[in-house]
């Protein structure tokens, strides 16, 4: 009730009487001003940057699929020559021997590898490439970072530990990325 009355009195005029004693507030519009500017300040910078990181965040929705497409039409990557590769990969993936199925996942993700590099990823290997791609970009991103572990323990001589279906899953994976991202 006190705080009331003295800020009562401080709007309406430039005085404000304590007891006996009168403080003089001539100070006091200006620096409701300056508050209520800063506020006004603040609260247009803080919706800018809200709208330019929800803007970013967009553009980085479609940046993999773009990055793809530019390297498509550029001809660094070529539609027709990863269909080719990718058949020769189908053929030993049907395979029923272990080792040529082992060689079709290690080449599916060489593939993949490669596409992502063309399109200038960073990264030293396609574990790196994809970790660095936001979520919101590529949906099944926990997949094929297993399927290039399985590849890794098969170039490391862990083969024997590991079987047919989770190979086949592993060439499906990737064979299911690389049409999601519109290579084959």
């Amino acid at each position: 009730m006190p705080f009331e009355y003295f800020l009562i009195q401080a709007t309406s005029q430039l005085v404000l009487e304590v007891g006996n004693a009168e403080i003089n507030l001539w100070w006091w519009p200006i620096v409701f001003a300056l508050v209520r500017d800063t506020l006004i300040l603040i609260t247009i910078v803080l919706f800018v940057a809200t709208v330019m990181v929800f803007s970013r965040f967009q553009s980085l929705r479609t940046r993999i699929y773009n990055a793809i497409e530019e390297a498509l039409e550029s001809g660094k990557l070529s539609k027709g020559k990863t269909q080719r590769k990718w058949d020769e990969i189908r053929e030993y993936a049907e395979s029923d021997n272990k080792e040529e199925n082992e060689k079709a996942l290690l080449e599916s993700g060489k593939l993949l590898d490669d596409a992502l590099k063309t399109a200038n990823f960073s990264g030293d290997n396609l574990e790196m490439r994809i970790k660095k791609i936001p979520d919101n970009q590529i949906d099944f991103k926990e997949d094929i970072i297993w399927a290039y572990r399985l590849g890794e323990k098969i170039k490391a001589g862990e083969s024997a530990q590991i079987d047919r279906e989770e190979i086949k899953r592993g060439i499906h994976i990737f064979e299911r990325t690389l049409k999601d991202l519109n290579i084959l």
